[in-house]
């Protein structure tokens, strides 16, 4: 297994990811996370642009895809109902999905990722049971509420190696 940077030649892929995945969320019992265009194609575009959209390949099979920023998360500077752990700089995982083709998708990039990254942030929304396990799985910790731009809430956790 490998992460590489996201490519616009692989982008109809990726969206194809993104659609199965939206709909498994919703025959999960999660229909509100992930509206039907979210991602928006600009944004996955914008994400690859910049640097930020990471593919885990199983040699040339998509595994799953995500962005992950390092820094500061507008939408997690304030957190409700609990805290953050740890102030030192963090990446984020956004907009993580698995293309179905490998069981495990998410343990399998949290391991490649850990081996340089020492602090990760992740949100999910109450509805994605799934996630949550796959997160807690992961060692994560629940941290606490965050609010999208948009108002809605998440379920933030983070872990610190």
């Amino acid at each position: 297994m490998n992460l590489e940077h996201g490519k616009l030649s692989e982008l109809e892929k990726y969206l194809a990811i993104y659609k199965r995945a939206r709909e498994f969320m919703i025959s999960t019992g999660n229909k509100d996370q992930w509206k039907e265009s979210y991602p928006p194609r600009v944004m996955i575009i914008n994400d690859i642009n910049s640097g930020i959209f990471y593919v885990l390949k199983d040699n040339e099979d998509i595994v799953a895809i995500f962005a992950l920023i390092k820094g500061i998360d507008k939408t997690y500077i304030n957190i409700y109902e609990g805290n953050w752990f740890n102030d030192s700089t963090y990446y984020t995982i956004h907009r993580f999905a698995s293309s179905f083709n490998k069981k495990h998708a998410f343990h399998e990039a949290i391991k490649l990722l850990t081996k340089d990254i020492k602090h990760i942030r992740i949100d999910t929304h109450a509805d994605n049971k799934i996630m949550q396990k796959a997160i807690i799985n992961e060692n994560f910790k629940y941290a606490g509420i965050i609010y999208l731009e948009n108002g809605d809430p998440r379920m933030a956790y983070e872990l610190v190696i």
